[in-house]
């Protein structure tokens, strides 16, 4: 028997850091469970109360008051990033995260021995394929060794959670009616057998798989992510067609820019779009709705645009091709993401939220 759920999957189309954590935020209150499948190499940023959070474990659908919180069977977690989000959160907003948070027992844990193995940004696989060397890879072979190497599971160390510890596949069958949204890390890129190996992540970065390390059977609805100029992190983190500078892309958009990586702080290379990359990842994320981010970077009139008719002409018809070249709907063109302002985006044409 098939779920009743309706499951939406939110995706990065290119090598991460598309702006997926603001989009989930978008979509927070209009789903009831939320999950997260990742490890903490991957940071999501979305601005609550004024405020900027840079998740690394917990879902960024927290913002949803009632929703509940899981991260699954595939999840890698550190729990002592997990449990500093949780009361982070909790001491700022007097929100309670904990009591709605359910950790799978079959979940992989990130020991220290896993973070030291690879180093961080100093260690040797760094250098070879420009990994984070947060250890997230290591601790994903060490189960896979099934034994062969010491692997600590979720339920080894449940006492150490602030959150539920237990068999999150069923917790879902339990919520049949629930909308769940599946809150993708990094991108289609860097997924292990369709990326550039060796420059790749090590699991798949798709919405399929992320319906399988949640333990579901399926999704209902894609939203892809992208960006207009596609980033990868620093360091020899592998090929990138049209590669480019800060410096070119400052000078296009009238202002200085220069971004860094969430989690380990060094300066993203950056290349020129990718319509070829974007239009296989729609097609192998089966690709509903497309978000494109970072379009104040096309021209110094996009900064915090909010009307359709305010972006130029000819962008406009550069937008648009993106519904025929992947055969999704183009939904919002993010312009902008401040602690201030929080993220600005234009609407597409006609859009609507689908369902809601």
């Amino acid at each position: 028997m098939r779920s009743k759920h309706w499951v939406t999957a939110v995706v990065g189309g290119q090598y991460g850091s598309e702006g997926k954590g603001v989009v989930v935020a978008e979509l927070a209150h209009a789903n009831d469970v939320f999950i997260r499948t990742g490890g903490p190499n991957a940071g999501h940023s979305l601005i609550y109360r004024n405020k900027k959070w840079a998740m690394q474990m917990l879902p960024c659908g927290w913002i949803n008051e009632k929703a509940a919180l899981v991260l699954g069977p595939g999840a890698v977690i550190n729990p002592t990033i997990l449990n500093n989000e949780v009361i982070a959160i909790e001491q700022e907003y007097g929100l309670d995260i904990a009591s709605r948070l359910y950790i799978d027992h079959r979940a992989t844990i990130l020991t220290l021995d896993h973070a030291i193995e690879e180093g961080h940004t100093k260690g040797v696989i760094h250098n070879r394929i420009g990994s984070t060397g947060e250890g997230v890879g290591a601790a994903r072979r060490a189960k896979l060794m099934r034994g062969a190497e010491p692997c600590k599971l979720a339920r080894d160390m449940s006492a150490d959670f602030l959150g539920t510890v237990m068999d999150t596949v069923s917790f879902l069958r339990t919520r049949s009616e629930s909308r769940v949204l599946l809150e993708g890390t990094q991108g289609y890129g860097l997924s292990l057998h369709l990326g550039q190996w060796p420059y790749v992540t090590s699991s798949m970065c798709t919405a399929p798989q992320l319906a399988a390390d949640a333990g579901l059977p399926g999704v209902n609805t894609c939203w892809m992510v992208i960006r207009t100029y596609p980033i990868r992190v620093a360091g020899n983190s592998g090929p990138f067609k049209n590669e480019t500078t800060w410096d070119a892309v400052s000078k296009r958009c009238g202002r200085t820019i220069i971004e860094k990586t969430t989690v380990t702080k060094k300066v993203r290379r950056v290349g020129l779009f990718d319509q070829h990359m974007v239009d296989e990842a729609a097609y192998v994320n089966g690709a509903d709705f497309i978000v494109l981010n970072f379009a104040d970077y096309l021209h110094p009139d996009m900064a915090n645009v909010t009307e359709w008719g305010q972006i130029p002409e000819s962008i406009q018809f550069h937008l648009l091709e993106l519904d025929r070249s992947t055969n999704a709907r183009l939904t919002f063109i993010g312009t902008g993401f401040s602690e201030e302002t929080g993220w600005t985006y234009a609407k597409a044409p006609q859009f609507e939220f689908p369902g809601l």
